[in-house]
């Protein structure tokens, strides 16, 4: 056999399998072939052939069970095992590690799952990894072991799978060998069907839990009924952030479930539900079970497989009877004879079972009284309390069950108390105020304990300390009490005392008197000062009246149409209703408008407070405990003084608004009257005269500071109107400075108002035309003057057109107020030009050919896309038009026109201007140069010119028009050069040059124009050497300026070469004569050779090559001539870069002979009648029809 196919693989995975066809001859088809594989160490395994054809035979690989290695085939027939002879050098196969199967598919996100790959070509020396990874670059990685089956074979790689850090996922499993050496590798995965994927290669991680710990106690699992205690589960794969796992408690048919919350992967908490509300707790354990979406997570018990959770004490938790209060029914003071009924809640509590409720005296917990209770629910037990053996004093409440104490859970202990008890007091009424001393006689007191006397109604409760006394008797029975301040409306309080012992505890004193009316205290009501406004010590009011009046009193009733104030001097008296009683000790009256009907001069008012009902004065104690008379003091009567009230308008233009009109009180008409109004400055109006005694107008001066409220206050003389009035001055404007500005940004009008806020941000200036989005720049002003905004125009993207423009504050979204004829904005021009020819700078216009063509942006602005614009190019008299295209309103494009058609282009010497016209008639668009106003256009083209709105038209030819390829190196021929804007009064010069030619060595000639589109340039005498493409430029003489090439491709040029005479112009036909052919332009370019011939396309011809001697000479050796010695024709062959072509000259070969043999001969001569042979001459150029004679 001799090869592989070309359709069999040379390597392929060592578990076999792949087919190879072996190729060969005389193979035949009755024997039997087997294909043997033998490794570099020896190892081989024999495959059988299952096709044998004449020409080949066909071997699967089979399963290599040694370490991967490249292998050798080789062929045997037959039973002997003959060997069939070889391809050589030998035929290998490589064998590649792979792996096929696994035999666990998943496992627990927290890893230890023993996973074993099956593969083939396993290295027994290798160090293996498996790696666990997803897409999204999660990875984890560990160490491998290698089995070996019964047959010693190592085909078995041991993994035990790492914890998987992140959300379970089915992730890609990949083994490597010789992990961390340089030839690490991937164990390929090939299953033995062929496919490239298989599930095999993939390793699911599933979320699971493993046990559970109820509150911080270690292993407990038992929680109180009444729920609310934290369940912390342990696990793995929990899902960070989530909140789509819930804690399922159930028992049978009994469940219940609570939220869980994720803590990290490995642990999540929840609470224990309140199982005792709706289930009792003797039923057994409740199992716990973790939900994801609904679906129950696996539970493995701290194993690595799913197990079932039987209430096990790690996956259930038992519940237990809980109380946590008496409900809020219970009493929680009652007789020591008992009878008292307790309501106990709690949770769990069994029906069927017995419950005895305890009294324990909290000094002695070994005094208690046992007494039976009644289940009425799981959640409520009633129980009646015994006659008490106890002192006074409270009791700790607690409950017992069938499995004993049944624990009580509440924020605090359930108390019971016993009460002890006072008879009498020695006083039964007295002042609001408080302030005296009360007596109660009391029985079953602790001396050493303090003691507190609450008096309280249905509404109101006030405490006081007491202290215990030793009594007529002689006994502590006898508590007194200082009577506190009743800060409510003057009533009778029912009396409550307690005593406090000396370990704390609270016991209230029952009252057992013989008269009922001894437990109730008599509160009455009192004043004892005025004060108006916020200021305590003040007691003077506006003239006006209408200011609050406080009355500092005690025991009030909370209702304002309880009173009535009376201000009152001699026989003056007004009557007002009180406003408002805040509290007891509080009431508020206005004052009266006493300077509408009195003199508000000097003289203290007197103030009394009746009661409405009755007409009589409730008492006046002026801080004192007694009843007293007022007599004007100033904690009982007010001071009246003339005030302002209110203005009308309350806001106003800022403008310098005329007529503002001021009420007030006490205005003297006799008097005249300033108006200040000031915010951080102040502007002053004109001194008027009150119009009445309650009526001022005043005029407000242009207001040149920022919008805002002002104060406005009144003054004659020195003295100041008591008060002062708050007004809104806002902005507003009613022009600007001017009417009309260019259709583009850059142009900043002034806003002329009064009131503009010099803050920056403040303002915006809104230019709004139907059809269009409004466009908004910030307005501001100089910092210094607030009558001025300052509004720059906007980038306007739009045709030229009249818009409105209206200034809005920005963070309120309103307008500021326009008064100029309009409601509320002022139109505002935006009218059309253009700034500048695009790439033209400060002193350097735009350029362009004069050949016209080309394109030229002009920087508009305002134009209308429908409307037809012209671009018209002059200079003096001389003009030409381009057409104009309107690309969007802020550009537009010129194609300039063929100005040196008709005309000399002048270049930067001789500016054309430009001009924008538009639609017909003709309306010329301003030019604008980057200002708010047109510019004289005419200066574009004056010797001061405006660079950006003139254009620089250069002189240009154009070298593709009918133009030579080459001309001869002796000169003298015209090239006809077509171009635009020559100049007829101007020289020009025609150079000749190449790149690498030294500019000094560039031959040149004189340009003669005809007219502006035509010239004439007469080609160079060119004797130069090495050079052949010649690039053709035209400058004027004047000024040096080129005349650009317009061509798309630059011109060049070849130089022909010319020849002139031969010398010698003959020689011998033996050859090696030196001949030098003259003539002009030979370069080192160029390859020269020398071609003899008799006739053109002759057959007799001879070549030699020719060498440059200079520029002027070509040297050549001629041939050996091997035909008839005559004239012929020489050519110089010349092989440039561009072509084959010759030159053409007259050149003879002349005969010559140079031997004779023999040189010895018979003096009887030659062959007639002589001895010796002819004599043969030797030479060249001999003609065979030509006859010789020696």
């Amino acid at each position: 056999w001799t090869q592989l196919s070309a359709s069999s693989p040379t390597a392929g995975p060592a578990h076999g399998g792949d087919q190879l066809v072996l190729e060969g001859a005389g193979f035949d088809v009755n024997a039997t072939y087997a294909c043997l594989f033998t490794d570099t160490a020896g190892n081989s395994v024999l495959s059988p052939a299952d096709t044998v054809k004449l020409t080949s035979i066909t071997c699967d690989t089979p399963h290599w069970n040694y370490s991967a290695d490249v292998t050798e085939i080789s062929v045997f027939e037959g039973q002997d095992q003959h060997v069939v002879q070889s391809p050589d050098p030998a035929v290998q196969f490589e064998f590649s590690v792979v792996w096929f199967a696994k035999d666990v598919t998943t496992g627990p996100t927290k890893g230890g799952t023993a996973i074993q790959f099956t593969g083939s070509g396993i290295d027994t020396t290798g160090k293996y990894s498996c790696l666990f990874s997803l897409g999204n670059g999660n990875a984890t990685q560990n160490d491998a072991v290698l089995l070996t089956d019964d047959l010693g074979i190592n085909n078995t790689i041991k993994c035990i799978a790492p914890a998987w850090p992140f959300l379970a996922a089915r992730v890609l499993v990949e083994l490597f060998e010789n992990v961390g050496t340089s030839s690490e590798q991937q164990v390929v995965f090939s299953d033995r069907n062929g496919s490239e994927y298989d599930s095999d290669e993939f390793f699911t991680y599933f979320t699971g839990w493993d046990g559970l710990q109820v509150g911080d106690i270690p292993n407990n699992a038992s929680s109180e009924a009444s729920g609310g205690i934290l369940v912390s589960v342990t696990g793995y794969g929990f899902e960070v952030g989530s909140t789509s796992y819930t804690c399922r408690f159930e028992r049978r048919n009994e469940s219940m479930s609570t939220l869980a919350i994720v803590v990290n992967t490995a642990q999540l908490t929840c609470l224990t539900p309140a199982w005792g509300s709706k289930y009792t707790a003797f039923g057994g354990r409740a199992a716990l079970q973790i939900e994801y979406n609904s679906s129950t997570i696996s539970y493995t018990g701290g194993g690595l497989i799913p197990t079932d959770c039987s209430s096990g004490v790690t996956c259930s938790i038992q519940f237990f009877s809980v109380w946590e209060q008496l409900s809020k029914d219970t009493p929680r003071l009652g007789p020591a004879s008992g009878g008292t009924e307790l309501e106990l809640l709690g949770y769990a509590f069994e029906l069927t079972s017995q419950y005895t409720c305890v009294l324990t005296d909290p000094a002695n917990s070994n005094n208690s009284v046992p007494f039976p209770a009644t289940v009425l629910s799981l959640t409520n037990i009633t129980c009646v309390t015994p006659p008490s053996n106890f002192t006074a004093g409270a009791a700790l409440v607690s409950l017992k069950g069938p499995d004993g104490v049944v624990p009580f859970v509440g924020v605090q202990d359930a108390i019971f108390a016993f009460a002890i008890a006072w008879t009498k007091k020695d006083v039964s009424s007295g002042p609001a105020r408080g302030g005296f001393a009360i007596h109660f006689t009391a029985y079953g007191l602790v001396p050493d304990a303090t003691f507190t006397v609450h008096f309280s109604t249905a509404e109101y409760n006030v405490s006081q300390n007491a202290s215990v006394q030793l009594g007529p008797t002689g006994q502590f029975n006898q508590i007194q009490v200082i009577s506190p301040k009743w800060d409510f409306e003057a009533a009778t309080a029912r009396v409550f005392i307690f005593q406090i012992l000396s370990d704390g505890t609270v016991q209230l004193l029952g009252f057992s008197g013989a008269n009922p009316q001894d437990e109730y205290f008599s509160f009455f009501s009192g004043w004892d000062a005025v004060s108006v406004g916020d200021d305590p010590s003040n007691a003077t009011s506006r003239a006006s009246g209408g200011w609050n009046m406080t009355v500092e009193a005690y025991g009030l009733a909370v209702r304002s149409n309880e009173y009535a104030c009376v201000f009152f001097r001699d026989t003056q008296m007004i009557t007002v209703p009180v406003v408002a009683v805040p509290s007891s000790s509080e009431l508020i009256c206005t004052t009266p408008a006493w300077g509408d009907s009195y003199i508000a001069a000097a003289g203290r008012v007197d103030v009394r407070i009746l009661r409405r009902l009755n007409g009589t004065a409730i008492v006046y104690s002026g801080g004192g405990v007694s009843d007293t008379n007022c007599s004007s003091q100033q904690d009982c009567s007010v001071l009246f003084l003339e005030n302002l009230l209110d203005l009308n308008p309350t806001q106003a233009h800022a403008l310098g608004y005329k007529g503002l009109v001021i009420t007030g009180s006490g205005f003297d008409t006799n008097d005249t009257y300033i108006c200040t109004f000031s915010t951080g400055v102040t502007f002053s109006s004109t001194p008027m005269a009150p119009e009445s005694s309650v009526r001022l107008v005043c005029d407000i001066p242009l207001w040149n500071a920022s919008e805002g409220n002002v104060t406005v206050t009144v003054s004659h003389g020195s003295i100041s109107a008591l008060g002062q009035l708050e007004m809104l001055l806002f902005a507003s404007w009613n022009r600007t400075d001017r009417s009309e500005v260019p259709a583009r940004a850059g142009t900043t009008i002034s806003v002329l108002g009064g009131g503009f806020d010099d803050a920056a941000g403040i303002y915006e200036c809104v230019w709004t035309l139907a059809g269009v989005p409004d466009q908004k720049t910030p307005g501001s002003t100089d910092g210094q003057d607030h009558s001025i905004l300052l509004c720059p125009t906007p980038k306007w993207q739009y045709p030229a057109a009249t818009v409105a423009l209206k200034v809005v504050r920005v963070a309120r979204n309103t307008t500021v107020n326009y008064r100029g004829a309009g409601s509320m904005s002022a139109d505002m021009a935006f009218f059309e030009g253009w700034d500048s020819v695009e790439g033209s700078t400060v002193g350097v216009s735009a350029r362009g050919a004069a050949g016209g063509g080309e394109i030229v942006r002009i920087i508009s602005y305002g134009l209308d896309p429908s409307a037809v614009y012209r671009c018209v190019f002059y200079q003096g008299s001389l003009s030409k038009t381009g057409n104009a295209t309107v690309l969007n309103s802020t550009s537009l494009e010129c194609t300039t026109p063929a100005w040196g058609a008709e005309y000399v282009a002048r270049g930067s010497s001789g500016l054309t201007a430009l001009n924008i016209t538009k639609g017909l008639p003709v309306v010329q668009i301003p030019y604008t140069a980057f200002t708010s106003d047109s510019v004289d256009s005419a200066t574009c083209s004056a010797p001061a010119s405006i660079s950006t709105c003139s254009f620089s038209f250069y002189q240009s030819w154009v070298s593709t028009r009918s133009f030579p390829t080459s001309f001869l190196a002796t000169g003298g021929e015209s090239i006809l050069i077509k171009g635009f804007g020559f100049d007829p009064s101007t020289n020009y010069s025609c150079k000749f040059a190449s790149d690498s030619m030294p500019s000094a060595t560039e031959p040149s000639s004189l340009g003669t124009v005809i007219n502006v589109t035509t010239m004439l340039c007469a080609t160079p005498e060119w004797n130069s050497r090495t050079y052949i493409d010649l690039l053709l430029s035209i400058a004027s003489l004047v000024g040096s300026e080129a005349v650009n090439d317009t061509a798309s491709v630059a011109q060049y040029f070849e130089v022909k070469e010319f020849t002139g005479p031969v010398s010698p112009s003959a020689a011998s036909a033996k050859g090696g004569t030196t001949i030098v052919i003259a003539g002009f332009g030979f370069k080192n370019t160029s390859n020269y050779l020398c071609r003899f011939e008799s006739a053109p396309g002759s057959a007799a011809f001879a070549i030699t090559s020719a060498t440059i001697n200079s520029t002027s000479a070509i040297v050549c050796e001629t041939p050996l001539w091997q035909y008839r010695a005559r004239e012929i024709k020489l050519l110089l062959i010349i092989e440039s870069p561009t072509g084959t072509r010759n030159t053409s000259n007259n050149f003879e070969f002349f005969a010559e002979w140079t031997s004779i043999q023999p040189r010895i001969v018979d003096r009887a001569g030659g062959t007639n009648g002589g001895r010796s042979p002819a004599i043969t001459v030797t030479g060249f150029g001999f003609a065979s029809d030509l006859n010789y004679s020696c």
